[in-house]
């Protein structure tokens, strides 16, 4: 399931929303909690496989909501438009969207720096 779901990472380190493989549309926003979700996955299957490469896709995706999701005054975009401007339509905080992705993310990434990284050459 990994394999295919990082197909939507763009070169950008951002993870596309959805795609329909028989019309070939792809929803063009980066929505936030799917680029939290990208470094959580990424990290869990360079845990399982130990193959560097999915170590570089969770740092990119990481790099990818530092640079555009991560807004100046606190919390995370909705998701970046089309056009890589962030969305300041949609709530930053809201029933559906604080604090579960993005909060979980952090957790994750902490308890993999705090336990697995340790035994890592490339970190």
């Amino acid at each position: 399931m990994a394999a295919a779901a990082i197909e939507g990472l763009e070169p950008s380190g951002g993870m596309i929303y959805e795609f329909d493989p028989e019309s070939g549309e792809r929803d063009a926003s980066f929505q936030w909690w799917v680029q939290a979700e990208t470094v959580v996955g990424c990290l869990n299957q360079f845990q399982l496989t130990g193959d560097e490469v999915w170590l570089g896709r969770a740092v990119k995706a990481w790099d990818f909501i530092r640079r555009y999701l991560i807004c100046p005054d606190g919390e995370w975009y909705w998701s970046l438009n089309p056009d890589g401007t962030p969305n300041t339509v949609d709530d930053r905080a809201g029933f559906w969207k604080c604090p579960y992705h993005n909060g979980r993310m952090c957790m994750e990434v902490w308890r993999f720096f705090s336990t697995f990284a340790p035994c890592s050459k490339s970190i």
